[in-house]
């Protein structure tokens, strides 16, 4: 008896002082047309609303988007960005929020030129 509860104790122990390697947040963004159709070759950027953002280390992220539309960043700490997306005068805007240990999906929309839907100020 006192065997069981000595590897129940230690199994317990080896469980309870594993902690994941990484806290990093994932954010994977879609860019669509009106219609739900992929982007590809989309340009992407995330930039932090707030001047501070620096204090967290990235201030923006910049990428495009895959044959599929979709591209991927990485941040450790929990951070909203706000996102600008534009494929020639194509656009959208929204945010997106960094979870450590997470992984957050997010479809963004672009509008043709002049369309007042699109997010954007």
């Amino acid at each position: 008896m006192k065997g069981l509860l000595l590897i129940a104790l230690l199994a317990t122990t080896i469980l309870m002082s594993c902690k994941k390697d990484s806290d990093v947040g994932i954010v994977g963004i879609t860019v669509v047309n009106e219609k739900g159709v992929p982007i590809q070759n989309c340009n992407v950027k995330l930039t932090v609303p707030v001047s501070p953002g620096v204090e967290w280390g990235v201030d923006y992220f910049y990428g495009t988007t895959n044959e599929d539309g979709y591209i991927e960043f990485q941040k450790k700490n929990h951070s909203f960005f706000d996102v600008y997306v534009w494929k020639g005068l194509w656009e959208g805007c929204d945010f997106v929020e960094f979870v450590p240990n997470e992984i957050r999906k997010k479809d963004i929309i672009i509008f043709p030129p002049g369309s007042q839907f699109n997010g954007c100020l």
